[in-house]
């Protein structure tokens, strides 16, 4: 499928060179002269271009010469891939990369001289300031520009190195550099940089350094004494230090702070401990919303977002996050320990769940949790004279519900929750049905009587007159005494959403 188009040099038959294209598709020849060919190019690819020449003696007799192949790519249109706007520091580096090779396209300075230099793809900073640097084609077709700002490295930050390392562990961390106003410095090429620290031989040895790219460099550290050491970043003239520790006790570098995270209500009161004995300091990040007692670790949840707590002592440093949060849902379900049961004309539901939500997260108490959170509960379709519903806690923290009813010819009631915390008082009310077992009067022969009915005797002048009203009928539960019914769990949601909205809050 090759494309050969030949040429007489100079008019002479005798000489005729061939232009060869491989794949005509992606270029094509648009004409020849005595020295060279003039090619355009179709579609985006590589293919390759050679000639040869033949030549005819005055005897008639011929011979060719033929040259190696050349590869042609064909590309799009020039497009950018670094970003059109670096921060390098002085003395620092930053590679310009575009979708065609590296040779397809030069650099050259706009604007204000003497702030950066290229050379190749590579712009360097000199001078602080702004100035626009221009990325073309060779023949100038097309052309892109970057706006390169530099600057003076103020601080430097390093993530992924922990305070406490274990001995003979290799540690590696990244380490990115930022301005005055705190953005990101991208050049990091062609600056000096140094990681040393006293001591080094006996507690840390510095096995290499790497730049990954141009926001930052990895650095890689090896733990081979016990001890304390500081350790020095220097970048250019910037130096920046940073202390650590290496121990040869594993249980040391395994601290952890227990919970590990925390969802709490407001009002809520969360113990904060590490997993092994130490002492040292606890600090909250923001005491608004979580106030944290530097010695003994108990937090106050104030009001609702998030905070940090981090515990210091020493090479120790590690922290936890606390979300204060808001009840917008109550659920009541069954658990392990609920019991239904009818004793002495009383039916009973001992030891239903009370599980409390925040959107979808639950709010749950624990042994370092005690949300004080305030309950009543008040029970409808029953005689609240002889009805009792009372919220408890049970050994693990967790908020239970028992719920007594004396003689019920009815086995569901409804129940109502007021919520009381430190930000309010709000109302979970609930159409859902709370399923008791029924219990029969002794002595009745299956007679129950209906709540609605009422009996009243009246004595006068030595006569009964009754005025009484009675349904007779059979237990449906056909039976006497205990029983056990499962029961479904009922929702009480606080939400704009929600089919059961809480009362206004109050003081």
């Amino acid at each position: 499928d090759a494309a050969d188009s030949s040429y007489a040099y100079h008019n002479n038959p005798n000489i005729v060179f061939t232009w060869r294209v491989r794949d005509p598709n992606i270029l094509s020849i648009v004409n020849i002269t005595d020295w060279g060919v003039k090619l355009v190019g179709k579609s985006v690819g590589t293919t390759t271009v050679s000639v040869s020449a033949q030549m005819t003696k005055f005897d008639g007799t011929t011979y060719e010469l033929h040259s190696p192949a050349t590869t042609v790519t064909v590309h799009g249109p020039l497009i950018l891939i670094s970003p059109s706007f670096l921060r390098v520091a002085i003395a620092g580096s930053a590679t310009i990369l575009t979708n065609l090779p590296p040779n397809a396209t030069t650099l050259s300075v706009g604007g204000t001289q003497g702030i950066v230099t290229v050379s190749g793809t590579t712009v360097t900073g000199r001078l602080i300031g702004h100035c626009v640097v221009v990325v073309e084609l060779h023949d100038g077709s097309e052309r892109v520009v970057v706006v390169v700002e530099v600057v003076k490295v103020a601080t430097l930050r390093v993530f992924g190195l922990p305070s406490l390392l274990s001995f003979g562990a290799v540690e590696q961390a990244n380490v990115r550099m930022f301005d005055e106003r705190d953005n990101l410095v991208n050049g990091v090429q062609g600056l000096p940089i140094r990681v040393l620290s006293n001591h080094q031989s006996r507690v840390i040895a510095t096995t290499g350094v790497e730049i990954v790219r141009d926001d930052g460099f990895d650095i890689s550290l090896s733990a081979v004494g016990a001890g304390k050491v500081c350790l020095e970043i220097s970048v250019g003239d910037f130096v920046h230090s940073t202390d650590l520790a290496v121990t040869d006790n594993p249980e040391l570098v395994r601290v952890e702070l227990l919970p590990s995270q925390a969802a709490v209500h407001v009002g809520a009161t969360i113990r904060f401990q590490t997993s092994i004995p130490l002492l040292g300091q606890w600090i909250s990040s923001d005491t608004q919303i979580a106030d944290v007692t530097s010695t003994t670790g108990i937090a106050k949840a104030q009001s609702v977002g998030s905070a940090t707590i981090r515990f210091v002592t020493g090479a120790i440093n590690v922290f936890t996050t606390v979300s204060v949060r808001r009840i917008t849902r109550v659920e009541l379900r069954e658990g392990n320990k609920t019991e239904y049961q009818c004793t002495n004309k009383v039916s009973q539901v001992r030891g239903m769940l009370l599980q409390f939500w925040s959107a979808s997260q639950p709010i749950i108490d624990s042994e370092f949790v005690n949300n004080d959170i305030h309950i009543r509960c008040t029970v409808y379709g029953a005689d609240p004279l002889v009805s009792q519903c009372r919220a408890l806690r049970d050994d693990s923290g967790a908020y239970i519900l028992d719920v007594s009813v004396f003689s019920p010819s009815s086995n569901r009631v409804r129940l109502d929750l007021v919520v009381s915390d430190a930000i309010g008082t709000y109302s979970f009310p609930t159409t859902e049905s709370l399923v008791l077992q029924p219990c029969d009067r002794p002595g009745s022969s299956g007679i129950t009587f209906d709540w609605i009915s009422t009996i009243v005797i009246v004595l006068c002048s030595g006569a009964i007159m009754g005025f009484f009203g009675f349904r007779m009928g059979t237990n449906s539960q056909g039976q006497r005494g205990s029983g056990t019914q499962r029961v479904p769990s009922a929702s009480f949601t606080h939400g704009p959403h929600s089919p059961f909205r809480p009362s206004r809050p109050t003081s």
